[in-house]
């Protein structure tokens, strides 16, 4: 019966740890959300969001959503706060409609009904 030698076992298990573990880290690192977000500049000084799926857009929304006026928002971050629940509502597989009490409830800053 042959003994194996340690050299022969330890550069095989090194190589196999090694692709595990880039594995792993383009896992944990990539996207898990089916929906991306990206905020756009709306004229004259505005901002408003797209959901896409892939490179589908789904939604455009250059205007602040359930106002009932066309009233851009006013920040970048307003705009990514709406568009995040939104693709909540799209990954959950629920109606995306965002309602005056959203709009409330996400804080944003000074908009008029």
């Amino acid at each position: 019966m042959k003994i194996v030698t340690n050299k022969k076992i330890y550069i095989p298990l090194l190589l196999l740890v090694a692709v595990v573990s880039v594995v792993l880290f383009y896992y944990k690192h990539q996207d898990k959300h089916a929906y991306q977000i990206e905020v756009v500049k709306v004229e004259p000084n505005g901002y408003g969001y797209k959901i896409l799926k892939g490179k589908q857009t789904v939604v455009y929304q250059p205007f602040v959503p359930a106002l009932g006026n066309k009233q851009t928002f006013l920040s970048e971050e307003d705009a990514a706060k709406v568009a995040q629940l939104v693709r909540d509502h799209f990954e959950a597989g629920e109606n995306p409609s965002i309602s005056k009490d959203d709009i409330h409830r996400l804080q944003l800053s000074g908009y008029k009904e």
